[in-house]
């Protein structure tokens, strides 16, 4: 009834759809993320940052949207959790934000994705990584981005085995190196990236 008098739009297409997000718009299947020069045993991704999916999560994140966050990670939960199938990891941990970040978007995107994540999984969150605020990677080369994130991620726990690592976006892959080497840097043994979308980076 409710959809009748106000028929929403997906958000990854635009077009009229029963619900966020259509079909279409929610791809099926992994792909690897080739990383150069990064001490992670391996990414994967569920598609491109320019793809619908990219789109409707750029609205989650851009515009606080907290309901569509949770619309694209339940899909990133289920689709990641057939990657996982079978592997031998200890927890999911998620990239971490500021907390000014955090208190500004009112969530933090990479722990949506974790939670959703886990519910498909049964693999336990931990919270186990730290981030000072300082300039936004966006804005950055990629030498840059790995000189502004000396010093600003520390590991807050130790966690044994391998780990999965969850973030919205993988660009050139400094994010997820310098979360890897913190949490390698005690008794973890691999770090395996996943996220939703890959920006400006071939995928196989």
């Amino acid at each position: 009834m409710f959809e009748a008098l106000w028929p929403s739009e997906c958000a990854g297409c635009g077009r009229r759809h029963d619900g966020r997000l259509c079909r279409d718009c929610t791809p099926l299947g992994t792909h690897r993320v080739p990383l150069d020069g990064c001490v992670l045993a391996g990414a994967m991704t569920l598609t491109g940052y320019d793809a619908p999916l990219g789109q409707a999560l750029r609205k989650a994140k851009f515009s606080s949207d907290r309901g569509l966050a949770y619309t694209v990670g339940r899909h990133f939960g289920v689709e990641m959790a057939f990657a996982l199938a079978g592997g031998h990891f200890a927890a999911i941990v998620p990239a971490p934000s500021p907390w000014q970040r955090r208190i500004q978007r009112g969530f933090s995107l990479p722990a949506v994705l974790a939670a959703e994540l886990s519910l498909s999984t049964g693999l336990p969150v931990r919270h186990a990584l730290r981030a000072r605020a300082g300039p936004r990677q966006a804005t950055l080369d990629i030498r840059g981005r790995r000189n502004n994130l000396r010093g600003r991620i520390r590991s807050t726990a130790s966690i044994p085995g391998a780990v999965v690592l969850v973030d919205d976006v993988v660009t050139t892959g400094a994010t997820a190196d310098a979360c890897a080497r913190e949490l390698l840097g005690d008794s973890t043994t691999e770090v395996w990236l996943l996220t939703v979308c890959a920006q400006r980076r071939r995928v196989s």
